[in-house]
């Protein structure tokens, strides 16, 4: 079967293009950009520029039917698509009806999906199995809100008249700035943001592929830094040690995906309480997630049983994976993250930041310890491109 990869700006896109690539498969890649960093790696046979689904849905809808139509006629097989952002996913997720005829995108049912990237609805489902979850305030609670406080969109993505919103985390300091934020929040998105408690702790993500509810591959990493203090995609991460937390938020996120008979690629995300060490849910990613390329270099077989899923290949054995220790690092990602430690000025430094001469320590030994998410040395072009498709955009 041909393999349809969209986003292809994003270093899960690109890790993807290279593990088919290098396993045989006929990789076509697709982006917003020309200059997408994993359209010109060797491993993408053809490439494609679609319209973004942030701008025009419907536009970019008709643009992967078409580059799909393309695809079956000439191989005689509907392509599977791979998305790696909530604005593809969402798109073709709700458009299926009208494109299962020309791809092949193994999605659970239509209620299940709307739990998983609804935040709210993720929290209340969650509190029903039992699993702990990050303390919620209703409007009517606001004068008990603890601050700092965080005020965060129930979706990462919405349309509104036609135009992506991308849903964002705000911190507030005070009663005032909590109700101006939410009343913005709510306005810009068209529903209530969650109101949330604060809690300081390390984040880890349980990684999974499953069929019907059904885990078919597992992986767990700790994130380590993220794109800022204050949080964003991580861009340095490690394989989770084995441990008694890492094997309960295994198995919480086993009910979870279980009970919303979860078919296709999830990460469900966990933080460790400071305060009390509990482990607390944060989360539902519900497609193939941003550390995808720690999981593939430490051998997890994440796209390759994400292939058999679409072909209808049976995996019969539940894979645990628990690697030898690996850590990866985004670059780019850590240059941003010690500008902002170096020079931001901001109000959560003394829960959040490191000393700015420890971040730069920790930024200058990183080369040593950690692979790179993008660069390769047999496919270097890849990592030219993503200076270039920066300064572009």
């Amino acid at each position: 079967m041909s393999v349809l990869i969209l986003d292809g700006h994003l270093k899960s896109s690109l890790a993807v293009v290279r593990s088919l690539g290098k396993a045989g498969e006929f990789v076509v890649c697709g982006g917003e950009r020309r200059t997408a960093m994993a359209l010109s790696s060797r491993y993408a046979k053809e490439r494609f520029v679609y319209v973004s689904p942030k701008i025009n849905q419907q536009g970019f809808v008709d643009a992967v039917r078409t580059e799909a139509s393309r695809l079956l006629e000439e191989t005689g097989e509907r392509p599977v698509v791979f998305c790696f952002s909530d604005a593809t996913h969402l798109s073709l997720a709700r458009a299926y009806s009208q494109l299962k005829d020309v791809l092949v995108f193994p999605l659970p049912p239509h209620e299940p999906r709307e739990v998983a990237f609804d935040k709210e609805k993720t929290h209340t489902y969650a509190e029903t199995l039992n699993i702990p979850t990050i303390r919620c305030y209703q409007p009517s609670e606001f004068l008990e809100v603890a601050f700092p406080a965080v005020v965060k969109a129930r979706h990462s993505m919405v349309w509104k008249e036609g135009k992506g919103i991308a849903g964002t985390a705000v911190f507030v300091f005070s009663y005032e700035e909590l109700v101006s934020v939410f009343k913005k929040v709510k306005e810009e998105t068209g529903e209530s943001p969650l109101v949330q408690e604060f809690i300081e702790g390390d984040e880890y993500g349980v990684e999974c592929v499953c069929k019907g509810g059904r885990i078919l591959e597992q992986f767990s990493h700790k994130r380590i830094r993220s794109l800022s203090p204050r949080g964003g995609a991580a861009v340095v991460k490690e394989t989770a040690p084995d441990s008694k937390e890492a094997e309960l938020m295994r198995r919480y996120a086993e009910v979870l995906l279980h009970e919303l008979q979860w078919t296709g690629p999830a990460m469900v995300e966990f933080k460790i309480d400071n305060r009390d060490g509990s482990i607390r849910l944060m989360e539902i990613n519900g497609r193939f997630w941003g550390s995808l390329p720690l999981a593939i270099h430490a051998g997890a077989h994440f796209p390759l049983v994400y292939m058999k899923l679409a072909e209808g290949i049976e995996v019969k054995n539940k894979n645990i994976f628990v690697p030898s220790y690996v850590r990866t690092r985004h670059f780019l990602g850590d240059v941003k993250w010690l500008l902002t430690v170096l020079f931001a000025n901001d109000q959560l430094r003394k829960q959040l930041y490191p000393s700015r001469l420890k971040a730069i320590w920790d930024f200058k030994i990183e080369i040593c310890r950690s692979r790179g998410d993008i660069f390769d040395i047999r496919d270097l072009k890849p990592s030219f491109m993503e200076y270039i498709d920066i300064l572009r955009k």
